[in-house]
Order: structure tokens, then sequence, then C-alpha cells
């Protein structure tokens, strides 16, 4: 194997679990350090030997293991004098140990100790530099791109013929109610997969975040419809649906076939505009004019601010088209 630029060599191995060695100096530890000192917490915690449990996920990881009995995933350690120390693998290792420590697991489970005793790990001859060191954990870490949303929700689908939604969750490292909510997710994906690909997944996660009061049968087979049709063109946009549906006037609007968001979007802010103006329906000169004299207030630092965001400047870009509409017919 090439270890930043070197060539080593490597075997496979069982390591007994006393004899790895934790690097307390390696990436995730400094990470770890920082998320305890920003929750007010005992930094020097992530440097410890077990520190590694204060980590994000551990338990969901050793759910995992135990559920999988066992580990699936070699170690890489680095042998050097008689020493193996774990250059990719902290977390498995600190999982393992917390198991086997654990008697109430222990008793529940009577083969784990025997499977845990040893740890599968692929063995790199040393000594290794620190920066070959660091080379081969940023190269494993590459190869090991977690999976994007539509993998994820595939994967649940496709173990759900095999085994329960409880068993998934232990396996996965994720709860019960999140793996339900995933294949509804994946499910309604399925809908318009074939125009979005793997941004349906955004799209559908955005819709069941909907209210499910609000989230009726009509209101899924138009917001479908209308993402297919490429009417509702980006999934954080389907978020304004939480001001649209309770609102008759802007829902009615919205569930015609060729209207999109804003346009029932812009029903909510006339109501908001006249709500704010506190009287009756004001004349079109007087919108106007009442809208010069807002932005006649707006100071310079206030507006220099916003420079680079889009969202401004496509909401001033929408008022300046109505505007010269406006005036095509004055």
């Amino acid at each position: 194997m090439i270890v930043g630029g070197k060539e080593v060599g490597i075997h496979a191995e069982d390591i007994l679990v006393d004899k790895l060695q934790a690097d307390l100096s390696q990436p995730r530890r400094y990470q770890l350090e920082l998320e305890l000192q920003a929750k007010g917490l005992d930094p020097t915690s992530a440097k410890k030997p077990d520190g590694i449990e204060l980590a994000t996920r551990f338990d969901e990881l050793r759910t995992s293991i135990i559920e999988n009995e066992g580990v699936s995933m070699p170690l890489v350690v680095e042998k050097a004098n008689g020493t193996f120390r774990v250059v990719d693998g902290d977390r498995r290792l600190g999982a393992v140990r917390n198991i086997l420590a654990d008697q109430k697991v222990m008793e529940e489970h009577p083969t784990l100790k025997e499977r845990l005793s040893k740890l599968p790990c692929i063995v790199v001859e040393g000594p290794l530099t620190k920066a070959q060191r660091l080379a081969l954990l940023s190269h494993i870490h590459v190869h090991l791109a977690p999976w994007g949303p539509v993998a994820k929700e595939k994967v649940v689908i496709e173990l759900r013929e095999a085994i329960n939604e409880q068993r998934i969750s232990s396996v996965m490292g994720t709860k019960p109610s999140s793996i339900k909510r995933q294949r509804e997710i994946y499910e309604m994906a399925q809908s318009f997969m074939d125009t979005k690909g793997d941004r349906a997944i955004s799209y559908a996660r955005e819709l069941m975040n909907i209210k499910e009061s609000l989230r009726t049968p009509e209101v899924k087979k138009v917001t479908i419809e209308k993402i297919k049709k490429s009417i509702i063109d980006d999934a954080v946009d389907i978020r304004n649906l939480r001001k649209i549906l309770p609102d008759p006037d802007a829902r009615e609007v919205y569930l015609k076939p060729d209207t999109k968001i804003e346009n029932a979007m812009n029903v909510i802010k006339a109501k908001e505009l006249q709500k704010a103006l506190n009287g009756p329906s004001m004349d079109f000169k007087d919108i106007v004019d009442r809208l010069i004299a807002t932005l006649k207030t707006a100071k310079f630092e206030d507006i220099v601010k916003y420079k680079g965001n889009r969202e401004l400047r496509k909401i001033v870009d929408e008022a300046i088209t109505l505007l010269s509409t406006f005036k095509s017919y004055i």
C-alpha cells in the first residue's frame, strides 16, 4: 500500500482489544475537544482514553455493534516497536471497550465477549511519520464519503424486506421514528424521481415537513404535479406552504393547476400589508405613495449589508418587474 508516497507492507490480523492503543492526538479528538468547550464542558476529557465516548453518534455506533454482534469494518492500525496504534477506528475501539465493560449487555448477549475480544485490523507496517499518518487518515476518509439521502433511504427500504424497523434502527444507528419517516419520504419521492433524480428526496422531505392536517391528499397530488412540471423548482419554496395552506384564499390560489407558490404567497403578503396599515383597501396611488415614502427611509448602511443576498435581489427584481408592468397601463 502507498502511504504519503511511501510503499509500506500491510496485512490483516485479529488483534486483542487490550493491545490496541488509541491515538489521543488524532483530529477527531481535537474536534471533540472544541465541541466540549463550546458546550461549557471540560475539554480535557477529549484526551482521556474513554473520552471518545462523548463523540457524536457514539451511542448509535455502540447499538449498531451490539445488533450486528460484532465489528464489520476493520480498524486501520500502525505497527511499530511492538505496539499497535489506531490510525482509523477510534470510535469503534471505544464502543467495543464500552460494551465489554457493560455487565448487563454481556449477560444479554453471551457471544459478544468472545466476538469482541479481538478486532479485525488492517495492520500497516510502521513506523510512520506524523505527516504519513495524517495523509493515510485523510485518504481513508475521502474513500468513506457518507451516503447521500437517496442511497440511505434506499437501504432502509431494502432492509425492510429482511428485518423489521426496530432492528433496522439498531443496525443503522437511527431512531425507529426516523426509519419510518425515511421510508415515507422515499415512497413519496418515487412520484417524481424520474424528473428530479436524487433531488426528489429533498422535495419529498420538505413536503413531509408540512403538518399532516394540512397535507391532504389533494395538496399532495397538486404539489407532486407542480414539482414534476417544474412549476415548483426549488424544494425550499415548499416551506411556504406552512403559511399558505391555513389561509383559505391563499390555499385556493395555490391549488389551481398552474399557479406558483409565489402567487399564493402574494395573497398572504397583501393581507399582511393590509393588516399593518390597519385600514380599508387602499387606492393604488396611495399604495405606491406609501411604498416610496417607506423606501426613502432606508439607510445606506442597512442596504449594503445585503450585498450578494440572492433572495433580496430576487425580491427587488420582482418589484421592478411589477412596477414596470403597472407603468405600461398608466
